[in-house]
């Protein structure tokens, strides 16, 4: 069984190798390739904290999944304590729990603050992504309204590619 603590996640991943595998994560999930629940929250009295329960089960890829996809079977515990920051502690903290999806075995347990906050920016990132190539005529590259002669050939550029993709307008 494999431990990762913070400063081993941050050694190992990257955000420009975690972006593509976001976009295979969502592709997967829209298209009924992750069993997700809703997540469980229940509230840590008298302390005014949370604890929130996030299993999931991303199918074996399919053949329009990526290469980066691979069958998982995961889980994220993470709490939610407001008064930390008071404590000079982080106010959300994880575990990433990792097992065999075939076996059940346990096959890591990894310090989930880190991926947690990374996950979240590469998730915006992948979003926006798609949808500037979706919309390219109401966004561009850096998120911001394209418009002005800065904005216009970041988008005719974005245009040119998107009118190649089908459902863009």
């Amino acid at each position: 069984m494999l431990l990762l603590r913070e400063s081993d996640v941050r050694e190992l991943l990257s955000m420009e190798a975690l972006i593509p595998l976001m976009e295979e994560a969502l592709r997967a999930y829209s298209t009924g390739g992750v069993a997700q629940p809703v997540r469980l929250a229940m509230m840590v009295e008298p302390y005014a904290g949370y604890l929130g329960l996030m299993p999931a089960h991303l199918r074996s890829a399919s053949a329009h999944d990526g290469p980066g996809v691979r069958e998982a079977l995961g889980a994220k515990a993470v709490t939610f304590y407001p008064s930390n920051a008071a404590r000079d502690l982080p106010t959300h903290l994880a575990v990433v729990l990792l097992w065999d999806s075939a076996t059940g075995e346990l096959l890591s347990i990894m310090d989930g603050r880190l991926i947690t906050e990374m996950r979240t920016a590469a998730s915006s990132a992948a979003a926006t992504r798609t949808l500037i190539w979706m919309r390219s005529g109401w966004c561009g590259p850096s998120g911001t309204c394209a418009s002005g002669p800065a904005r216009r050939p970041e988008y005719r550029g974005l245009s040119q590619r998107c009118s190649r993709r089908p459902g863009c307008r």
